[in-house]
């Protein structure tokens, strides 16, 4: 399904109003912004096509939600911890209607409140008690949902442990563990915001996953997304000649 600049800002909208109950007091700040993002850069976007730029193809259009100021939910607790958890993402096409995205990446961070899981005393230096604010907590789980670098290695859409991390994360994961990149989907912003509303919001996720407006952008979202993947995976299931992870791989092997 090719996609459109309009379908995408009612795609924030939505989270930002059906999400409002679990989302914080920023929400609402952080969604107007990645919407005046998303209108600003469709309106360069519209006027290097109209002045036939061909010199240089138009930049790419799209919003970006910063890690700095992410799309924070309320803190909640799961398995008698208290838990936060954000999303960022970056998200570009090059076409309107656009048949994919040329970059489409989420971070889904989940922060631990509690003092006696993010703390080893027998393990973490006291240094590191000093400096963790226990209002902000530590980051116990980074996840990265990614479309692939052109000629990268790995599967074309994946999914990543750990990562780059942000100093007030406070998450330590060795950088030059930059692998296995795990095949997965496609996540977008509000794929993501379903997963972390099922899974650590379940009385939320029963009442929004009902309504016909999150129904709507969750259609746009798995049509856009999912069609061509999941086409693609079944192909070389019923393919005795193919293979799933070869089909879905970002570089062609037989390059």
């Amino acid at each position: 399904m090719a996609l459109k600049a309009r379908e995408v800002e009612q795609s924030l909208e939505t989270i930002q109003k059906r999400l409002r109950r679990i989302l914080d007091d920023r929400a609402p700040v952080v969604v107007e912004r990645a919407k005046s993002m998303l209108r600003e850069s469709k309106r360069q976007w519209d006027e290097s096509r109209r002045q036939g730029r061909r010199e240089r193809k138009a930049r790419p259009w799209g919003f970006s939600i910063h890690p700095s100021d992410p799309l924070r939910f309320k803190p909640t607790q799961v398995d008698g911890l208290r838990l936060r958890v954000d999303l960022s993402t970056k998200a570009r096409w090059d076409a309107e209607p656009a048949e994919r995205p040329v970059h489409l990446g989420v971070v889904l961070r989940v922060w631990c409140l509690d003092p006696r899981i993010y703390f080893r005393e027998e393990w973490d230096a006291s240094e590191l008690s000093d400096t963790i604010n226990s209002e902000v907590g530590r980051v116990m789980l980074r996840v990265h949902f990614d479309l692939a670098n052109p000629k990268q290695p790995g599967p074309e859409y994946h999914a990543q442990v750990g990562g780059k991390s942000r100093m007030e994360e406070l998450h330590w994961f060795p950088q030059a563990l930059a692998v296995p990149r795990l095949l997965h989907m496609p996540v977008d912003l509000t794929l993501a915001s379903e997963l972390v509303t099922a899974t650590f919001y379940q009385r939320e996720f029963e009442k929004i996953r009902r309504e016909d407006s999150w129904k709507g952008s969750r259609r746009v979202s798995q049509r856009h997304l999912l069609d061509r993947y999941f086409a693609d995976a079944l192909g070389a299931v019923r393919d005795d000649n193919k293979s799933v992870l070869e089909t879905l791989w970002n570089v062609s092997w037989d390059e």
